[in-house]
């Protein structure tokens, strides 16, 4: 589940949830997710089907703990409770496990009801229970699922689906395709598009600030250079190196199962497959039927679970509705974010972004990024120290200075500090670049237990101790740098894949 920005001053958000196929686990998950009622904290919900139905499964199921009101408009929704706005006929029939004309009519006309209102914002974002496309599809829904009928109706040529599990998101460039005809559909425009709509999305619903983006590959081990296809060398590779050119953060193309089993995923803001199995199946395995279906590149919210209709356990109590409440809490952190972003003036959003940017957790190749950089300087001071040679004894007695200075005055002033530390949060909740920066450059404070370990040794094994001494303090530091200090990213200088391992 996605973690929430600081509130914005929107206490709850009308989520307008259609009812799904009514033969299938839609109305077992949205009661199961309102059992609960810390969620009439967050939202006011607001489900378009139909009152017998729900009462139906409620008595079946045994439910009791859901009230639901009965209104006509989203505008007199109850603010405390689970309301619902019949837009079927009394006459519907629930036919559990079964892909029936009357249910896809059903899902069709709640669909419809919660678009108009959508449009006319009468509800913030939208939540959908799963179709049954075959009981759905007839001459008034001619499309292959909810992502191609929201596009015609917002006015879209394109959009993404877009799976999303906390860190995790893959999109695919094409969705309910036949495998056969995956390659046919794939060009160079295509992909291309499809990057700049994830890059988009990750920015604007995601609050990322330059997110990286890693491209599948179409065809086993990325092709072997054209041995085993030619896809990536003539399409994938040239879209992605315009996309570079754009600058937006790609890299790829990548050979999905290596990508996946190495978690290299976790390197990346986004994933993006080039076809459905390709990116679903292994973003299943590791939500574990937590996972959201987002759709993006439109101007509304729409988010569903990433499951179907399930008619194998439909009235069983079995179904599992933490997808639904993923999917209800993504859709509202995606609404918050849009209104942070869009309601700041230009100089507040950079200043929004920057803010965001300097508080997300580095990653372990930012990290090593950081040290290689340390590393450098301290070996050019090294190489500096032995063209100026000093002799043995100042140095010595300089080294012995500064120690002693440094002990001093961390003694001295021990009460000092113990007393600014008390006027300060247990916690801080913004880091600046400046922050940053003083905790890498610094030494860390020496502890009373390591001053002693720092005196000059008389035994024989004295450089020992005191490399030792310098191993612990520089891993206490990098400890603290990865839990407390996150760092800048500045991936315009990641250059090829070696960057990120």
């Amino acid at each position: 589940m996605e973690i929430e920005k600081p509130d914005i001053k929107i206490q709850k958000i009308r989520v307008g949830i259609t009812h799904g196929d009514i033969n299938g686990i839609s109305y077992e998950i949205i009661l199961k997710a309102f059992r609960d009622h810390r969620m009439l904290e967050f939202f006011t919900p607001i489900i378009y089907g139909s009152p017998k139905v729900a009462a139906y499964y409620k008595k079946m199921l045994k439910i009791p703990q859901v009230t639901l009101n009965h209104i006509k408009a989203p505008e007199r929704a109850d603010r405390k409770a689970v309301n619902i706005i019949n837009c079927v006929s009394n006459k519907v029939r629930v036919e559990l496990g079964q892909a029936t004309e009357i249910a896809g009519e059903a899902a069709l006309t709640a669909l419809q009801a919660a678009v108009r209102d959508l449009k006319e914002g009468k509800i913030d974002i939208l939540v959908t229970a799963p179709i049954s496309k075959p009981a759905i599809y007839s001459d008034n829904f001619q499309f292959k699922g909810h992502t191609w009928y929201l596009a015609k109706e917002f006015g879209v040529d394109d959009v993404l689906m877009l799976m999303v599990h906390e860190d995790l998101r893959v999109a695919v460039v094409t969705d309910h395709v036949p495998l056969r005809d995956v390659a046919g559909e794939l060009t160079e425009e295509k992909i291309l598009s499809k990057i700049r709509l994830f890059n988009k999305s990750l920015k604007t619903d995601f609050a990322i600030d330059g997110p990286l983006i890693a491209v599948l590959s179409l065809n086993p081990h990325a092709g072997d250079e054209g041995l085993i296809g030619d896809e990536e060398q003539k399409i994938i590779i040239p879209a992605i190196e315009k996309a570079k050119e754009e600058g937006i953060n790609v890299l790829g193309p990548y050979a999905a199962d290596g990508f996946f089993a190495s978690e290299n995923y976790k390197n990346f803001d986004g994933v993006l497959a080039m076809y459905h199995d390709q990116g679903l199946i292994p973003f299943k395995v590791l939500s574990r039927g937590q996972g959201v279906n987002y759709t993006a590149g439109l101007p509304i919210i729409r988010t569903s679970p990433d499951h179907g209709v399930a008619y194998d356990i439909a009235g069983l109590n079995k179904a599992d509705h933490n997808s639904f409440v993923n999917a209800l809490f993504v859709a509202r952190t995606i609404y918050k974010n849009r209104q942070m972003l869009g309601e700041a003036k230009p100089l507040e959003k950079q200043n929004m972004e920057d803010l965001m940017h300097t508080l997300k957790p580095a990653k372990p190749s930012e990290i090593q990024e950081v040290e290689s950089m340390q590393e450098e300087d301290k070996a050019d001071q090294v190489k500096e120290a032995k063209q100026s040679p000093q002799p043995v004894e100042d140095k010595q007695e300089q080294q012995e200075q500064k120690l002693s200075q440094q002990i001093q005055t961390e003694v001295g002033t021990v009460d000092e500090e113990l007393e600014l530390d008390a006027s300060l949060p247990q916690h801080e909740d913004i880091v600046t670049d400046e922050t940053i920066e003083t905790h890498i450059d610094e030494p860390l404070q020496i502890s009373g237990n390591e001053q002693e370990d720092t005196q000059p040794a008389e035994s024989a094994n004295g450089q020992d101790n005191d490399k030792k001494s310098n191993n612990r303090s520089r891993e206490n530091r990098q400890n603290q740098q990865g839990r407390r200090f996150p760092f800048r990213r500045h991936r315009e200088n990641f250059k090829d894949y070696s960057d990120l391992t």
